[in-house]
């Protein structure tokens, strides 16, 4: 089935799950807007400067799905992310990398602003870590809840070790 291509929006509170919405979606809203719909994960390769310096991102292993929910008006309303999904990560300026097993799983709860990941994701903290108030990229597992400003899980932060000359 060929859907056209159509990328989300994240709410402002939501929007430093930048990891995830690097995430192609190729979806449109379903007719009945009732039944999910499950769709290849397909994330393109991009430079990102959380780090507060350059740092290019690859996928070199993307077999990972996003099975996407929506209420009965259509709108989006949870994201499950699951598979294979490999992130290696470059600081140009120095040559750093660092290959990272992101395959999660995670759930994206757009009526609750919750990300639900007991596995490894991938955190692009553009506004301040609840807990910590740091921004920067970080491996995360556990329960973030940016619109109420809770976190409970572990967050090790990556900009360190990329920085490193």
């Amino acid at each position: 089935m060929v859907r056209p291509s159509r990328s989300h929006v994240l709410p402002r509170a939501v929007r430093f799950l930048v990891a995830l919405s690097a995430i192609s979606l190729a979806t449109a809203a379903p007719a009945t807007a009732v039944q999910p719909d499950r769709e290849p994960a397909v994330a393109e390769p991009l430079v990102d400067y959380t780090c507060g310096f350059e740092v290019d991102v690859t996928f070199p292993t993307q077999n990972a799905y996003v099975t996407v929910f929506f209420d009965r008006s259509g709108n989006l309303t949870q994201l499950i992310v699951t598979g294979q999904f490999f992130v290696t990560l470059t600081n140009p300026a120095n040559g750093v990398s660092i290959d990272i097993n992101a395959s999660g799983p995670a759930r994206i709860d757009f009526a609750k602003g919750t990300l639900y990941s007991p596995g490894a994701q991938l955190l692009f903290a553009v506004d301040p870590l609840p807990g910590s108030g740091e921004t920067g990229i970080f491996l995360i597992h556990g329960r973030l809840a940016p619109l109420s400003g809770t976190w409970v899980g572990e967050a090790t932060p990556l900009c360190p070790t990329l920085a490193v000359a």
